[in-house]
This record gives C-alpha cells, structure tokens and sequence, in this order.
C-alpha cells in the first residue's frame, strides 16, 4: 500500500520523528508506520481523537472556522495533527525534543501526495 512509504518517507524527513499515522476521527488507525513501538503510536491515537473532537467542538462554539494543524505534547512524544480528508486525519508523532517546526513544515509538505493518493 503506498501510505506506507509515504509514512515513512515523512517520518525519515524529520529528525527525531518516530512514527506517522492516519486516524479516523474516532480514532481508529488507518495505516501507520511506526520506527519502533507501532501499538503505542495506535494507542495514543485514540487519545488524540478525544482532543480533536473537544477541541473542535470548542471552535465551532466560539465561530473560529475549522482546525489548520495541532500539536500536543503527550505521554513523552509531540504530536502534530493535520487533517487530510474529512473525518480522517495524519499524525507526526515525534520525541519531545524534536524541532516541532521542522515537524508541520515537512508533514504540511507531505500532505498533497497523501492527499491525492487517499482520494484515488
């Protein structure tokens, strides 16, 4: 499947990244890639659906208009979440020394192909 690579290929863009995945919005793991514990990254993505829904439903409730990127620092890992389609969603999961910026810039950059290879 070519998520795969291109899991990989984002996280091999970002020293210190350890995984990268696709979630459903309730948290369900779609595809991952993961250089170590790949059930911890499917753990914590349970979790982060939990943010995501709060912090959605919080932004429609005070008129912000919809969610560009978030990040979250979380059990010893940042996160950086984008969402890649409606209802589904691509995590960067990176040691918690990482260079956060390094981390949106690459995923953000990783986007149109994954993107494109989703709605295919």
């Amino acid at each position: 499947m070519p998520f795969t690579n291109l899991l990989m290929q984002l996280v091999s863009s970002v020293e210190g990244a350890t995984g990268a995945l696709i979630i459903e919005s309730d948290g369900e793991a779609v595809q991952w890639y993961s250089r170590a514990d790949g059930e911890r990254l499917r753990l914590r993505s349970a979790y982060l659906a939990s943010v995501l829904k709060f912090c959605q439903a919080a932004m429609e409730s005070m008129n912000l208009g919809g969610l560009g990127h978030l990040v979250l620092n979380y059990d010893g890992a940042s996160l950086v979440v984008q969402e890649l389609s409606p209802g589904y969603y691509l995590v960067l999961e990176m040691s918690p020394f990482t260079n956060v910026a390094e981390g949106v810039h690459n995923l953000k950059r990783a986007l149109p192909e994954l993107r494109r290879e989703f709605e295919a």
